[in-house]
């Protein structure tokens, strides 16, 4: 696989030989340039993978330069870093803030790590063939195994909804029979109220005959005893005779 390639734009000759060597150590391919007026014409020429962009270029001017860029449609989706000896961090979070900005901000000093953090973070990690390929079938199984379980997931969804329309069947069901039931302790209910009434009759009415066979049974006792009076008083009378 290619070197990915980073354009290096800035004056300063140093540090951007220590930016190219940082570079190039981590398997990138560093192309250094001092001219901003040209920067844009380059930029088209090379197209490389990133930009790392000095606000101080002398007469030209770092800000002006990635506004040109990113206002081009073939060299926008390039990922851009602004660097700045002179800019402050609020300077950079101003800039972030504008509709044309740059991806990321580097304030001189910094570390290789810090850099290399930033490039990494915008165009990913130098790998060799053999890993990419490896990467890419590892990529290709994923998305067989995403789609088998996508499939799957769609099974069980259509299964969850069928259970779902069974349990809201049932839960009707249920609601309907909660209703019959209620129904149905409300008329045994009143049932129980009315044989409760009933039995309330029945002893009062046991009560009456209990009553009536007590007094049936003095009367008969009184009977008896008018007949025993009769009796004597009859045998009275003939005696007198």
């Amino acid at each position: 696989m290619a070197k990915k390639k980073i354009l290096i734009i800035d004056v300063d000759g140093p540090l951007a030989s220590m930016l190219s060597k940082a570079l190039e150590q981590n398997k990138y391919q560093a192309i250094v340039s001092s001219d901003g007026q040209g920067a844009v014409e380059l930029i088209g020429k090379e197209k490389p993978s990133l930009i790392l962009l000095s606000v101080e270029l002398g007469e030209a001017n770092g800000y002006l330069i990635c506004k040109e860029i990113k206002e081009d449609k073939e060299l926008k989706p390039i990922p851009l870093i602004l660097m700045s000896s002179k800019a402050t961090q609020e300077d950079f979070d101003k800039h972030r803030k504008l509709k044309v900005r740059a991806e990321d901000y580097l304030i001189k000093p910094f570390s290789d790590e810090d850099l290399l953090k930033k490039v990494e973070n915008l165009i990913g990690f130098h790998i060799s063939e053999e890993e990419y390929n490896s990467l890419q079938e590892k990529v290709a199984q994923f998305l067989e195994e995403k789609t088998a379980l996508e499939s799957k997931l769609s099974e069980r969804e259509e299964e969850l909804g069928s259970v779902r329309e069974k349990l809201r069947s049932s839960v009707k069901s249920a609601d309907l029979l909660h209703e019959k039931l209620e129904a149905a302790e409300r008329r045994l209910k009143d049932m129980t109220t009315k044989e409760k009434k009933a039995e309330d009759r029945i002893a009062e009415q046991n009560d009456r005959i209990h009553e009536l066979d007590s007094e049936k049974r003095r009367l008969e006792d009184e009977k008896k005893r008018l007949k025993d009076l009769i009796s004597r008083a009859r045998g009275i009378l003939e005696g007198e005779k």
